[in-house]
């Protein structure tokens, strides 16, 4: 069935089908959806199908979804793989809304349910699915141990896993964050219901605030984007954790570009400038709906306040080496702060050293009084009651005016720790690093972005003759492979973008006569061949050379490097030097999962030990290209300098139509060195690699 699922029945059904179901002592599987129904009291009325059990629980079973007193809405398939077939061409024929497969299935199965969902009515959740949980009105659809527990904590959080596993403990994470849940998905191989149309069913849930999502892999790039925007449009926080983040291991490492924008790095990349948010890890993940609800929108300048100065110190250097701000306080707040906690108290951090709840309640209102300061943090130690909890309703008036606060527990406690915090909607993470990235993830998020993306698609013309041409040379490379220098060369040419060429010499004797007639010296000299990427690790580079003496004594060298390295047929290479220059990496790649996307950062031999780049999601606008390359000078990167950024812009919009034009048939572009200086900019050396075979 063509277009987005209507997912009503899967997630409020009136009526559910348990196809397969096992008596509760059984404790399978295929017991566990019936048990978690009843033990909750659910309103939806359940109909076991099995033709191994007259019934279940004291419910009569029915052999056939056929015989049932009605058509349910819902029917959970924990039959085996053998029998899903039927199961779903029955649920088909008779007007069944929606089908969880649970468990595996062979690859026949897997692929008549592929044919199935193409004609088919029936939404399909799996297989390899443990089902769904709808907590607010107790429907737990769902073999996961947390819908097993006597109690089920709604709140704001929405999850969809590719993991089943993965759910309960997800839960159980939040829970300890003090945010309760509101639907649960276990997405399994979705092969007909996505991430991608959860997504767009929440979009339309009022009580859904956050949205967490759990990757292995994005099979439907365009139906994740869609899902994804109208979350986003709608008003939701969507955050994802993607499994692979050391896939850049497992890249090969024929170009540099494959350590520096693997998999992840693309993926994280397209999810910002989309507006998600993305945890590097599952307590990053559980952590950020807390923070996300009480600190969205917040200034990134922060206050610090402990009654450790160590605890203080520790949080505002860490808060500060993650680029958040930890301001001087105004005056008239040094003031306040020095008359409530003594003279010679830091003013930002603020270590609460004297204990005395008048003072110490004075100075917290007196920093969240800050017009620059948009959140404060505290850093809580371990102490008596008597001590802490007077800070702590010093904390939860400044939160109730307002001004968010999170807490950092350096004894290890968690909301669910913490009741009085919790109520008030405090975060507070055991874990500094957790804090501190959740911190950075959500008051660092560049809002701007996504409009300029909108805007770039929005703008994104192709050249449909430019991309046949540029289709048909990279062709001339054998899938994945190399495509041959000069038709690289003529690759950049054709998209403007600046370079120094190279040409062929066959002989020392041609040899001299480009340098001293076609190029000038000095020139550089090379082995261009499609095996030969790394050429100056491999020693096939001379480079200032001055006179036909040194070009005749570098192309003899040459020669005896190819028979080295057994490649008779690489031809040597005759380039006009360059004159010194910041040494910069700037390409595109089209990556599998998510698309093409562009980059600079470091260039030279070093640039993969340098892991310095900054990279975007294509069509790339002036704005975004602008953006791209602030965003490398403040990761480091070789200083450029304002003359001739405009130049860097207009190449990585330049890359960005290759990469948009040639996403079917591109890998990657991977120019390095680009020699960049104030009157000029251009790659001196180039490759790319066709798209290897699906």
């Amino acid at each position: 069935m063509d277009g987005p699922r209507d997912l009503s029945k899967l997630f409020r059904p009136e009526s559910v089908a348990l196809v397969g179901c096992e008596p509760l002592e059984a404790e399978r599987v295929a017991s566990w959806p019936l048990h978690n129904l009843l033990l909750h009291a659910s309103p939806v009325r359940a109909w076991p199908v099995s033709t191994r059990h007259r019934e279940i629980a004291g419910i009569p079973c029915h052999r056939s979804l056929a015989d049932l007193p009605e058509v349910p809405d819902l029917a959970l398939v924990m039959s085996g793989s053998s029998t899903v077939p039927d199961v779903l061409a029955e649920a088909d024929r008779l007007g069944v809304g929606a089908a969880v497969v649970f468990g595996g299935v062979d690859q026949d199965t897997r692929d008549w349910i592929r044919d199935f969902v193409t004609q088919s009515k029936v939404a399909v959740l799996g297989p390899n699915s443990n089902g769904i949980c709808v907590v607010e009105q107790r429907i737990p659809c769902t073999a996961a141990p947390f819908a097993a527990l006597p109690e089920l904590l709604p709140g704001p959080v929405s999850v969809v896993s590719q993991s089943g596993a993965l759910i309960s403990s997800l839960v159980a994470r939040l829970r300890r964050n003090g945010m309760g849940l509101r639907l649960s998905c276990s997405i399994g191989e979705a092969i007909d219901v996505s991430i991608g149309d959860f997504l767009r069913h929440v979009a339309d849930d009022a009580g859904t605030e956050t949205v967490l999502v759990y990757l292995e892999g994005l099979r439907d790039r365009d139906s994740f984007l869609s899902g994804v925007r109208t979350a986003v449009a709608a008003g939701k926080h969507v955050v994802v954790l993607k499994a692979g983040s050391s896939a850049v291991g497992k890249e090969t490492v024929r170009h540099h570009t494959g350590g520096l924008v693997g998999s992840h790095a693309a993926f994280r990349a397209l999810c910002e400038a989309e507006g998600v948010f993305v945890a590097g890890s599952v307590d990053e993940l559980t952590s950020l709906p807390a923070l996300l609800r009480s600190h969205s929108g917040a200034m990134p300048a922060l206050g610090v306040v402990s009654g450790s100065g160590g605890i203080a110190a520790l949080l505002a250097d860490r808060l500060t080496a993650a680029g958040l701000a930890v301001p001087t306080v105004e005056p008239e707040i040094a003031e306040r702060i020095r008359a409530a906690v003594g003279g010679a108290a830091h003013l930002n951090p603020v270590d609460l050293g004297l204990h005395d709840e008048q003072h110490n309640r004075a100075a917290i209102r007196a920093l969240a009084a800050d017009s620059r300061i948009g959140a404060l943090v505290y850093g809580a130690q371990a102490g008596p009651d008597e001590i802490l909890g007077p800070v702590r309703a010093a904390l939860i008036e400044v939160a109730s005016a307002g001004i968010p606060v999170s807490v950092w527990s350096a004894e290890g406690r968690t909301a669910d720790e913490s009741p009085d915090l919790k109520a008030a909607g405090i975060p507070v993470e055991p874990s500094i690093d957790v804090l501190v990235a959740g911190l950075r993830t959500v008051l660092l998020r560049d809002r701007d972005i996504m409009v300029e993306r909108q805007a770039a698609l929005d703008a994104w013309q192709p050249n449909r003759d430019r991309a046949a041409e540029a289709a048909a040379l990279l062709r001339s490379a054998a899938p994945g492979g190399a495509v041959p220098g000069q038709q690289a060369w003529r690759l950049l040419a054709m998209y403007d973008i600046p370079h120094a060429p190279e040409y062929g010499a066959p002989t020392a004797e041609y040899a001299t006569h480009l340098a001293r007639y076609v190029l000038g010296y000095p020139v550089a000299m090379k082995l261009s061949h499609v095996d030969l990427a790394h050429r100056g690790r491999a020693g096939a580079v001379r480079l200032g050379l001055a006179d036909a003496d040194a070009v005749r004594a570098a192309f003899d060298q040459l020669v005896d490097v190819r028979v080295r390295l057994d490649l008779p047929d690489a031809e040597v290479v005759v380039q006009k030097s360059a004159d010194p220059a910041a040494e910069l990496i700037m390409g595109a790649r089209v990556d599998i999962e998510t698309g093409p996307v562009v980059f600079i950062g470091t260039g030279g031999a070093d640039a993969e030990a340098a892991n310095r780049v900054s990279m975007a999601p294509a069509p790339v606008s002036p704005g975004i290209a602008a953006r791209l390359v602030d965003a490398y000078r403040r990761i480091g990167g070789v200083a450029l300098g304002e003359a001739g950024a405009e130049r860097l812009h207009l190449v990585l919009a330049n890359l960005s139509a290759m990469a948009m034009d040639l996403a079917g048939d591109l890998d990657v572009v991977e120019m390095n060195p680009v020699l960049h200086r104030a009157a000029d900019s251009r790659a001196v050396d180039v490759l790319v690699y066709r798209a290897p075979l699906a």
